[in-house]
């Protein structure tokens, strides 16, 4: 398996080729799958980065791509972060309550690593749809494809002109319509006075849902583990 991040540095165009679905999840997970890549390869013992971490924590479904594999590299990221811990509390012991709770506030505010550059990502990628969408031909290939979820749709709303946010809302209506009938024809065939109608789209119609309402789950990169041995530390 290629265990490299793309070289270019630049992310490709998510809206205009293959893709389906909501080119800001997409372009979210393709970064934060960059991240954990660099995170595994290079930066789980980078000074700057262990830092960083102090502060930070991965989210529970990152931590679980970071736990996926023989990443016994991370050792010396752990090595680190508990040194800092150690140290935290034993402040902390000192310090009593109003120590610990300011702790707790603390922790509360922490942003996962992996998913701030997803956000970044996503925020950068609705900035090009909105400029795709002051053309003729981004219109006609936005209206060609599903749409992006719900979350991002309303990101798109809140910076686009009244006129591009009415033609959004439009595209959006239409969307639900073709769910609505999807759905409508599922539950259509579940009657067993139907069952003889040849099944087509509609048994994918809650998926398609899914998407809008939950996000493009079907955007989710791969997420890389390292060949055996690679960044292992120790015997």
């Amino acid at each position: 398996m290629n265990f490299q991040p793309r070289s270019s540095g630049q992310p490709r165009n998510l809206s205009a080729g293959r893709d389906p679905g909501c080119s800001m999840c997409r372009a979210a997970r393709e970064a934060e799958g960059r991240h954990l890549r660099w995170f595994l390869l290079e930066n789980y013992g980078s000074p700057s980065a262990l830092q960083r971490l102090e502060g930070r924590s991965y989210c529970l479904r990152h931590a679980r791509r970071l736990a996926a594999g023989d990443n016994r590299q991370l050792s010396v990221t752990f090595e680190y972060l508990v040194r800092v811990e150690q140290r935290r509390l034993a402040e902390l012991a000192g310090g009593g309550r109003r120590r610990a709770r300011e702790a707790r506030q603390a922790a509360t505010s922490i942003e996962c690593p992996a998913c701030v550059a997803g956000l970044v990502a996503a925020r950068a990628e609705s900035s090009r749809m909105l400029q795709r969408l002051a053309t003729e031909a981004g219109r006609e290939a936005y209206a060609g494809r599903e749409g992006p979820c719900r979350e991002h749709l309303w990101w798109l709303l809140g910076e686009a002109s009244e006129e591009l946010a009415a033609w959004l809302l439009e595209r959006a209506r239409e969307r639900m319509a073709a769910l609505s009938a999807g759905l409508e024809r599922y539950f259509h065939r579940l009657d067993h006075r139907f069952h003889h109608e040849p099944a087509g789209e509609e048994q994918t119609a809650w998926h398609r849902a899914l998407r809008y309402f939950w996000g493009d789950v079907d955007a989710l990169a791969p997420w890389p583990e390292p060949p055996p041995g690679r960044g292992a530390v120790g015997p």
